[in-house]
């Protein structure tokens, strides 16, 4: 059976809040115990600062809202194109741009973000 988070993980989360992805765009929480122990929560707003101890999560329509449809890189258009497991950055004409292949989707989704991150695309 294929693996289909709801959101983003934990550590996921983390890694795209240290790129500094907007946060203000997650719909998810991941509220802290007392335990320290992240426990999934859907609010309908942001936690309220000092509430709290909670980290922000994207589900898998947030993400894909960041994702930019077209990157121009030397006067050349990539599309973005996506399948159950792998997002690529693509031009009929040339090589793949960019591409990952993950366990779902979403997965596949964060890599790309980070990709674009770092390559200063978003």
């Amino acid at each position: 059976m294929q693996n289909n988070p709801i959101c983003t993980s934990v550590e996921q989360s983390q890694r795209l809040i240290g790129l500094r992805l907007d946060v203000n765009k997650a719909d998810f929480y991941y509220i802290l115990r007392r335990n320290s122990e992240p426990r999934l929560a859907l609010l309908a707003s942001k936690v309220p600062e000092g509430m709290l101890n909670s980290i922000p999560a994207w589900s898998l329509s947030a993400l894909i809202n960041q994702l930019p449809q077209f990157i121009n890189v030397d006067n050349t258009d990539y599309c973005l194109m996506m399948t159950t497991d792998r997002v690529v950055y693509w031009n009929p004409n040339k090589d793949n741009l960019f591409e990952t292949t993950q366990d779902n989707l979403l997965d596949a989704i964060v890599e790309t973000l980070v990709w674009l991150i770092e390559k200063g695309e978003i």
